[in-house]
């Protein structure tokens, strides 16, 4: 009986490393696609979420209480609000509204160039097109819990901005304190004492799409996201008397939003509405990517590494569908 040779011995070796090389190519493999997969679960994700936010906050558009959206009516007293947009201004009476996107930001008043996101080249085709260019969308209403006339004299309710409304008649949009039945002061078109009124927290919003998630300082900088700046799906909400930021989704690329209006089939831009109070239903698109770059990802879009995905739906105003 005898032991194994030197050259036995190393072909033995040599075939094991081989054997091993195989196992760490497939363990790597497999690693590879179930971060790949794991990326696109969470890229689905976060666009259904995103929809779902945008979807419900249209559907609660041009709700104004017991009055309807042409008897609604703002405050000569309301006085400025933080921040206010003068291309739409937050205590407009129109439910839904958008602009389109541009190089720049289209809301320069409110919005900075560099926290507005002025797209990318999606389809490849070395150009940023007009339809990749995020859009603005602002959603105005009520929101659907009254609170009782005595809770206007709160000190935290003195400068939030409530609607007051009249069963079949005005909508009063104003400041609590000069809402507050005891008031010295009291908004210009508050109902009259001994009406029927219910008043409501007023909601309005802003959706745009922002450089990066989190900024390095005033604005979305180089050095946001730790140095890598992602797309994110931001909303501007009013609080009280000033409008704040929220961001909602990362790796959101672009927001498009189209129109139908009344007596119309065709969806059309925001610059083809000529009549906000004619809109009834938005039909919303949203390009989200991947969080982490897919090094074998190929296509005819930017050669990025990142997987993207188109997600729409269509929202029809109810609100508007009700009162009509």
């Amino acid at each position: 009986m005898r032991g194994l040779s030197l050259v036995e011995l190393m072909v033995a070796m040599a075939l094991s490393l081989v054997l091993l090389l195989g196992v760490v190519q497939i363990f790597v493999a497999n690693r590879q696609s179930i971060r790949i997969q794991d990326g696109v679960t969470v890229l689905q994700e976060n666009g259904r979420y995103a929809l779902d936010q945008l979807a419900y906050s249209l559907r609660m558009a041009d709700f104004w209480g017991a009055s309807v959206p042409g008897d609604v009516v703002v405050d000569t007293g309301l006085g400025a609000i933080s921040g206010d947009c003068t291309e739409v201004p937050v205590t407009r009476r129109e439910g839904v509204e958008a602009v389109e996107g541009a190089s720049a930001s289209p809301i320069s008043s409110c919005l900075a160039d560099a926290d507005y996101y002025a797209g990318a080249d999606l389809d490849g085709s070395g150009a940023v097109d007009a339809d990749e260019r995020p859009d603005v969308l602002v959603v105005r209403h009520a929101q659907a819990t009254a609170v009782a006339p005595a809770d206007l004299a709160l000190a935290a309710n003195a400068d939030r901005i409530f609607l007051e409304t009249v069963p079949g008649g005005r909508g009063c949009i104003a400041k609590g304190s000069r809402l507050d039945p005891g008031a010295a002061t009291k908004a210009s078109c508050k109902a009259p004492s001994g009406v029927t009124s219910y008043v409501y927290p007023y909601s309005a919003t802003l959706y745009f799409v922002r450089p990066c998630a989190v900024k390095g300082g005033i604005t979305c900088s180089a050095s946001s996201d730790g140095g890598s700046p992602v797309p994110t799906l931001v909303r501007m909400t009013l609080q009280e008397d000033e409008l704040v930021e929220q961001a909602l989704v990362s790796g959101v690329e672009n927001l498009q939003v189209r129109f139908r209006t009344e007596g119309d089939t065709a969806f059309v831009d925001p610059g083809a509405v000529s009549d906000w109070g004619d809109v009834e239903a938005v039909e919303v698109s949203l390009t989200v990517r991947a969080e982490a770059r897919d090094p074998t990802m190929t296509g005819s879009g930017p050669a990025d590494g990142y997987i993207r995905r188109t997600f729409r739906t269509v929202v029809l105003l109810r609100n508007r569908a009700q009162a009509r």
